[in-house]
Formats: C-alpha cells, sequence, structure tokens
C-alpha cells in the first residue's frame, strides 16, 4: 500500500504546480527548494530555475528533462546533499556540496562567495561603503525569554532558589536554563528529562534531582521513564508544566487537551490521575501562578528522599483563550527599595526604572504597561508590596 502511494505521489509529483520551471538564460541551471530558493534567485539572477515545491518524492521525469536543457546543473540546498545524490543516482552530472556548504544557514552573501570562488558566476565588484552607509545602529540586547504572564515563570523561580540538580527538557520551558533562572543542569531531547534523572539518582549522586517536563512532552515520552521510576524504586522528583498545549510548536492538542487535533472535542486526560495510576502516591497539582502554593509544593518534592514524587504545575498558555487576562500591576517608587527579587521572575514587562534607591543606589523597578498580563507572580514575590494592582477608576457617567 505505502509502495503504490509512492508510486502515484511520484506521478503527481511529474506535473504538480508545486515543482515549477523559470526559465532564463541555460548556462546554468539551478535546483533548489525553500529559503535556498530565494537565496539562489538573488545569487544566479538571469538563469534557469527548477523550483521543488514539493521534496520527496522527486519528479524525475521533469529533472533530467531540465537538466537535459541546461549546460551545467547546480542543486543549492542546506544542510544535507538531499537533491543532489537522488539527482547523481539518476546519472546525471550535478554540482552542489563540493561548492556550498554542508552545514549553517545560507545567506546571498555566502551562496554568493562561494560560486564566485567556483567560478560558476563573475565576481561582483566591491563597492567601497560611504561614510553615511558604514553608520551602524548599536540594537539592545533581546535574550530569549518567557512570554509575559508564561505560567511556567513561578515554577523556575521556586528551583532557582533551590540546591538540586534539574534534569531539563525540550520546549518553552527550556529557556529555564538561562539566567535569571539558571535552572536547568541538562537538557539533552525531547522527552529525556525523567529518565536522565532517574539515572542521576541510580547512579548515585547525592543531590536532590528534579525533571521538568512538559505537558505534551509527558505524554510523548515521559510515562514509560516515569514507570521505570516507580518499578526501579528510584526517588527523583518530576515537575510537569501543564499549559495546557504544545505551546512551543503552535499551540497543538495533545491527549491532555480537550480537542483532538482536527478541533473535535475529546476526553481530556487528566496527568494526576495517569501519574497515581502508575504507581506515584506523592502527587501534587498546583496554579501556576500562585507562586506560593507553586513554591511549596516544589520545597516538598525536593524534601522527599525515601520515594518519587511528581508536581503538576497547571495553568493556560498565555496565548489560550482559556488564559485569563488581569488588570495589569503596578509599581509605587516610593516603597520599592531595589532589591531586584522582582527582576529575578525573568518577566519582559519588568523594567529598571530610571529612579534609584537613595541608600542602595540599586534600580527601582517599573511595570511596562503594554507588556503585563496581570498574572500577579511579580506582585506574590515582591516583600515590600510594592507591586499592587491599582484601583479601577470608576467609569464617569
Amino acid at each position: 500500500m505505502v509502495e503504490e502511494r509512492l508510486r502515484r505521489l511520484a506521478e503527481y509529483a511529474e506535473t504538480s504546480p508545486l515543482n515549477r520551471v523559470i526559465w532564463g538564460d541555460r548556462r546554468l541551471g539551478i535546483v533548489a527548494t525553500g529559503i535556498a530558493y530565494q537565496v539562489a534567485r538573488e545569487v544566479f539572477a538571469g538563469y534557469s530555475f527548477l523550483k521543488l515545491g514539493m521534496s520527496y518524492p522527486l519528479p524525475r521525469r521533469l529533472i533530467a528533462d531540465f537538466a537535459a536543457q541546461v549546460d551545467r546543473l547546480i542543486v543549492v540546498e542546506e544542510l544535507d546533499p538531499f537533491f543532489e545524490e537522488q539527482i547523481r543516482a539518476m546519472g546525471i552530472p550535478v554540482t552542489g556540496k563540493e561548492v556550498f556548504p554542508l552545514t549553517g544557514e545560507f545567506t546571498v552573501a555566502l551562496v554568493r562567495e562561494r560560486a564566485e570562488q567556483a567560478g560558476l558566476i563573475e565576481p561582483r565588484a566591491r563597492e567601497e561603503p560611504s561614510a553615511s552607509s558604514s553608520r551602524t545602529v548599536e540594537l539592545p540586547p533581546r535574550p530569549p525569554a518567557l512570554c509575559p504572564g508564561c505560567p511556567h515563570r513561578a515554577a523556575f523561580y521556586a528551583l532557582s532558589k533551590r540546591k538540586v540538580v534539574v534534569a531539563g527538557d525540550i520546549g518553552c520551558y527550556s529557556i529555564g536554563v538561562l539566567p535569571p533562572f539558571n535552572a536547568m543542569d541538562t537538557i539533552i531531547s525531547m522527552g529525556a528529562s525523567v529518565g536522565v534523572a532517574h539515572g542521576m539518582t541510580q547512579a548515585g549522586l547525592r543531590e536532590k534531582v528534579v525533571a521538568v517536563i512538559g505537558d505534551s512532552t509527558f505524554f510523548h515520552a515521559g510515562l514509560p521513564a516515569l514507570a521505570n521510576i516507580v518499578h526501579n524504586k528510584g526517588v527523583a522528583a518530576t515537575v510537569v508544566l501543564d499549559n495546557r498545549t504544545t505551546a512551543m510548536t503552535g499551540g497543538q492538542s495533545h491527549p491532555g487537551t480537550p480537542q483532538t487535533l482536527q478541533g473535535e472535542a475529546a476526553p481530556s486526560i487528566e496527568i494526576e490521575a495517569v501519574v497515581r495510576a502508575l504507581g506515584v502516591e506523592d502527587v501534587k497539582t498546583v496554579d501556576a501562578l500562585d507562586a506560593k502554593a507553586v513554591d511549596r509544593a516544589i520545597k516538598e518534592a525536593v524534601a522527599s528522599q525515601d520515594h518519587p514524587s511528581v508536581v503538576v504545575v497547571q495553568g493556560a498558555c498565555v496565548f489560550l483563550p482559556a488564559f485569563h487576562r488581569k488588570p495589569q500591576v503596578t509599581v509605587d517608587l516610593g516603597t520599592c527599595n531595589g532589591c531586584g527579587l522582582c527582576f529575578r521572575v525573568g518577566c519582559p514587562a519588568i523594567l529598571k526604572s530610571e529612579e534609584r534607591d537613595e541608600k542602595t543606589g540599586r534600580p527601582k523597578a517599573e511595570i511596562a504597561p503594554l507588556l503585563c498580563t496581570g498574572c500577579d507572580v511579580c506582585l506574590q514575590v515582591c516583600p515590600r508590596d510594592a507591586i499592587y494592582r491599582p484601583e479601577p477608576v470608576p467609569a464617569v457617567a
């Protein structure tokens, strides 16, 4: 059945509008797809192109016909020589990776340089930049950060305060490895965190080990590893960051969400119930935006030394309709002393004010109103109650 489908797809590829020829100067014929095609169009302007919008199975007759009508065939593709090897296997001479790099991202400058060095195109005259065009504007640094209102923030803040080894995973929450949290010690592959945490404890690591994994990744690959922890009498703690979606790749559903990939209503599998069914008795589900509850649950999980524990930190991704935006918070600069604790929650909406504390000289905090979602985490962390939610102004009749 699969072979028959591939045969039919191959026939379709021969006449599909996704694969098209753009004729130009026939001394060179360039085969490319995606961003590499756009780069090649600029570098090899005026030459003939075969744009492959459907990369597998290849339209073999179309490629052979195109190659027969150009003097030299060039393949411009990033990374592995996928097209090049298949075309060469057809007995067609082709130029590819002996000119263009095997690794990295293609840019117009890079491809043009390699093409000129190989004699594929004439070198362009290098213009000396004028004084005005050579001026550069320094952009402010913008390191990766969890979104304002992200439900993962309180969990990473709690983990960052504790001397534990954290096995991380792949997802939005991978940002937890960066400042200000610095709350991950390993990131290997998607779904590896729970197994890695178990392995480290079984290998005799004295520090408490905590696995951090997202809800979709937990269903994808975390369940077998957690079953192994239970079966082999492991003691690692697991924090499941349940933001009710597969956020990193665009908000797809998973078995823990109430709809299928087609958007149809479906039963939602509760993570806590599954964890208990696997035999973990120490399980807690907490509100992701209740910083004190999250801190307390993680503190108790870290303290457990003779059994496995799981904390499900549950709160909707800020981009889901289920996320409840609240009125924004603000800072009382008269009360703030610039202690910096709110900066440690890593929210892009919390900025350093130009005003400084008279005693310490430290910058005070201020809230960017365009970014704040009113999630309250910074408000709960502030030890001086300097962050507050203003009373709504009554409407004038």
